[in-house]
């Protein structure tokens, strides 16, 4: 367990801030930034872990702003995110068991990947609660892709007041 407070970590070549072991569980990261480099915080490396993030930000990244991977049953926590010019929100490697929550966040969808994909779910549950995806332009429509190719368990996405804004 470790809490990471008020934290600037800045262009790094693979991830801002990476926990890799199943038993490592029960971070909270708060009022920090990650700005610049590939990815922000990522359990999707090794083996996994676990993580709560409340507020701060994760800025100009060419990877998705939290990658998750893992074969631990913890759930995650997102909230209070400010995101600008990030390619992906999130990202998931592997069928998960446990929820990951996003809430109360704002995600720029100015710099989305080509693709449109603003999250790559391979996760059996997500929640988008309160968010606010705003900027970008028409041809920047930010997508959910869920990847099921028959072998996942049933797939739960619950979107509760969410705005996405298309400039």
């Amino acid at each position: 367990v470790s809490l990471i407070e008020k934290v600037v970590i800045q262009n790094t070549n693979t991830s801002g801030i990476s926990f890799e072991h199943s038993q490592s569980v029960g971070h909270v990261i708060r009022d920090s930034v990650i700005q610049g480099g590939v990815k922000g915080v990522a359990t999707d490396i090794s083996s996994g872990g676990q993580f709560t993030w409340y507020g701060g930000a994760i800025l100009s990244l060419t990877g998705a702003c939290f990658g998750i991977g893992s074969s631990q049953q913890q759930p995650i926590l997102i909230s209070g995110l400010l995101s600008e010019l990030c390619s992906r929100l999130l990202t998931t490697n592997s069928p998960l068991e446990f929820p990951i929550t996003i809430e109360g966040c704002r995600w720029d969808h100015s710099a989305l990947n080509a693709d449109g994909d603003m999250i790559v779910l391979q996760s059996s549950s997500l929640n988008l609660i309160g968010n606010t995806f705003g900027g970008g332009g028409p041809a920047n429509i930010p997508y959910v892709r869920i990847n099921d190719n028959g072998s996942l368990p049933v797939i739960k996405v619950s979107a509760i007041n969410n705005t996405w804004l298309i400039t």
